[in-house]
């Protein structure tokens, strides 16, 4: 790969500079084959470049593990409330942010320990049950035995082995039927009087 000519919509000068003049990379041929649709073919440039370590199929499985990046987000958003942060100012947003990925992280946690106690793939552990879980359990009780009893509980309710889905983009719960209040309230209320 030879660095292209600077184009300043995309970035700075200075940016464009840092860049390497060249890059080797590979490119590999990857075959997506999910029953019940057409196969796909794509192209994937990358710098890992020694086909031993590297093999190509391993491209392949990564395509079906993108899906889970989008579970991943879904579960921030729609789970841990996060589609609508309530912050005005940017350092404000970015601490709400930081504290629903570390809930989100502290989740993860929960979810990897009831896997390897319990023996159970983690794939297969609900992120909402362990949230629903942690929120019903008394968290400053330690001892062992009701530790156990919540990693148990959280792995009882598993999620099916499920590959190559795919779900319709659609809101599952229906909007409000009231405008959203954009004035003061009290300003609202004196101009319908």
């Amino acid at each position: 790969w030879h660095r292209p000519k600077w184009a300043h919509q995309s970035m700075s000068r200075e940016e464009y500079e840092r860049l390497p003049e060249k890059v080797l990379v590979r490119m590999v041929k990857v075959r997506v084959q999910i029953p019940g649709f057409r196969v796909q073919e794509y192209e994937v440039l990358t710098t890992l470049i020694d086909p031993q370590e590297y093999p190509k199929e391993s491209f392949g499985e990564l395509y079906f593990l993108r899906w889970r990046a989008e579970v991943y987000l879904d579960d921030i958003k729609t789970t841990l409330g996060m589609d609508m942060l309530s912050c005005k100012s940017p350092e404000m947003i970015a601490r709400e942010l930081i504290v629903g990925f570390l809930a989100h992280n502290t989740v993860r946690i929960q979810m990897a320990q009831a896997a390897e106690c319990l023996e159970v793939p983690l794939e297969q552990i609900s992120f909402s049950t362990t949230v629903r879980v942690l929120r019903t359990y008394d968290q400053c009780r330690l001892d062992p035995d009701s530790i156990a009893v919540k990693l148990a509980t959280i792995v009882h309710r598993r999620v099916g082995n499920r590959p190559g889905r795919s779900e319709p983009r659609a809101v599952k719960r229906k909007g409000k039927t009231y405008p959203s209040l954009k004035t003061p309230r009290r300003t609202l209320a004196n101009c319908k009087t």
